[in-house]
């Protein structure tokens, strides 16, 4: 006889199966909205630091499903912190105590309970690399204090401060650009044609668009990315030191080194007529700011010892200032912008940001003539400007003195702190324009401050490629795929387990009945 602990143990197998298949049925059809989930992310540039806070609502069929996966928003929050942090190196602490005020203002779009869930994601571009190469132990003293001031303001310990090399910085400007405008993305059906990302910084400058697999690459300039299911080869280059302010304290040099033994000395200040700035403006540089050009990483490489205070003179000469920053990129000193770039194909487009767009903007709000720059029909903030025209622009801006440029803008003010920098901007531009390949009537670069209201930048590009969801479900979200079969296997298997002892006790049970003992039997009669 089959012991009764035997049936016991088959008829809990067979209980413990079937609420086994029972829970997993729930569990698969049964879940809970998972919360938003958000980021912080501060694009700390040479000039200044900006913040932006991202958010997403996580997939509910699977909670470990990576960002990619799902649509982000940029939440409506504007704060940035001026100067930019390599300005700290002498000391860190200022640098943390600048941005708590931004720190504040995120927190103010992030539901409180989800502050310490926060992470904030700080990559330092060209500025900290150019302080990098100059004192590496300050910049990580810098990084130190802003990634403990995360964690001290309540932003989840996985908060960071780092520096981000110029390629990821140019990788991420094109995720950036593509995802915002609709080429790539989880739920896009690719077409094959992506726009190209061009952004000029403070301190570097990167172009980065799409090639074909098998296109010969310096092993520097080659970025392979799978994203969204799919593999890409971008070429991707980050020019450091050829960003606006860096290029314009290069020329500042080149200037001075040239035209110092030719002027004399005005109460021991020497006076340089600078052609890209205009007449009526002048820009002081004391010796220490000459002593700083001079230990710089971007400007070492000009002599400008023995030097005490000098004066700069807007001279509104665009022939010389053309002729100016043709010397500036064809220094043997420096690399050669353009060298190894392969041909980009002369049907993509190329979304042209940060200072591109704010020069671009100036030229086509109040210097250009019709038809020298175009709105594209998806945008109305938006420009199209052809290497040409941008050229045409430039030298016009050049020719004006600072009384014209300040009556053209007068709708404007808050311009006037900038109108002496329009003219080697548009210039340098331009040059860069040629030397990145761009033909003289191209109609590929879109001048753009933003891609269907998300800022033009890296940082949506970072955290699409940087930030994921929880790896592991949490109690109430719908089971995973691999968490179904299992249950399912293993309550089928007890339900099986179950069946057969019942089975097998049933059968023995039969036999049992059926059996008479001998001694048991009457005996016949006759």
């Amino acid at each position: 006889m089959v012991a009764p602990t035997v049936l016991v143990v088959g008829v809990v197998a067979f209980v413990a199966g079937l609420a086994s298949i029972a829970s997993v049925g729930y569990l698969g059809t049964h879940h809970k909205t998972p919360e938003r989930h958000y980021v912080v992310a501060v694009d700390a540039g040479s000039s200044h630091s900006e913040f932006f806070v991202y958010s997403w609502q996580p997939s509910a069929t699977n909670v470990s499903t990576a960002v990619q996966e799902v649509n982000i928003t940029q939440e409506d929050i504007t704060c940035g912190v001026k100067p930019g942090i390599s300005s700290y190196s002498s000391n860190p602490a200022q640098a943390a105590a600048a941005i708590q005020d931004c720190l504040s203002a995120c927190k103010t779009v992030i539901p409180a309970h989800r502050v310490p869930l926060t992470p904030v994601m700080l990559r330092a571009t060209a500025g900290m690399r150019v302080l990098e190469q100059d004192n590496a132990s300050e910049a990580q003293a810098i990084l130190d204090a802003l990634t403990a001031a995360f964690t001290a303001a309540g932003f989840a310990n996985e908060s960071s401060a780092q520096i981000l090399p110029g390629q990821l910085e140019g990788a991420y400007g094109w995720i950036t650009a593509n995802y915002a405008g609709e080429t790539i993305g989880f739920d896009q059906a690719r077409s094959g044609v992506t726009v190209g990302a061009m952004d000029m910084g403070g301190a570097s400058t990167q172009i980065t668009f799409q090639v074909p697999a098998a296109t010969h690459l310096e092993a520097s300039d080659r970025f392979d990315m799978t994203l969204f299911g799919l593999d890409d080869v971008l070429y991707t280059h980050s020019y450091l030191c050829f960003g606006v302010n860096a290029a314009r304290d290069r020329l500042t040099a080149q200037t001075i080194v040239a035209e110092r033994g030719g002027v004399i000395p005005q109460n021991n200040t020497i006076v340089i007529p600078d052609p890209c700035r205009p007449i009526g403006t002048y820009h002081g540089y004391t010796w220490a700011e000459i002593d700083a050009l001079r230990s710089s990483y971007c400007t070492e490489q000009f002599p400008l010892e023995g030097l005490d205070d000098v004066l700069l003179q807007g001279a509104s000469n665009a022939t010389s200032c053309n002729a100016a920053v043709d010397t500036l990129l064809q220094r043997t000193d420096v690399e050669t912008v353009g060298q190894f770039q392969p041909q980009q194909d002369g049907g993509m487009s190329f979304f042209a940001f940060s200072s591109y767009y704010y020069t671009a903007d100036f030229l086509c709000t109040f210097i250009a003539q019709p038809g020298d720059c175009q709105r594209p029909a998806y945008d109305t903030a938006s420009w199209v400007v052809s290497p040409a025209a941008l050229a045409r622009l430039a030298d016009a801006t050049c020719l004006a003195n600072f009384s014209q440029l300040a009556e053209l803008t007068k709708s404007d003010p808050s311009l006037n702190d900038y109108l002496d920098t329009y003219c080697f901007s548009a210039a340098y531009f331009v040059r860069m324009t040629r030397d990145l390949k761009f033909a003289n009537s191209s109609q590929q670069i879109h001048f753009v401050g933003d891609v269907n209201g998300t800022d033009a930048g890296w940082t949506l590009g970072a955290v699409l490629a940087e930030a994921t969801f929880e790896a592991n479900p949490k109690p109430g979200f719908k089971a995973s795929h691999s968490a179904v079969v299992a249950g399912a296997t293993i309550g089928g298997l007890l339900v099986c387990l179950g069946a057969s002892i019942f089975i097998y006790w049933v059968v023995q049970r039969k036999r049992e009945s059926d059996y008479e003992p001998l001694n048991n039997v009457s005996p016949r009669r006759n």
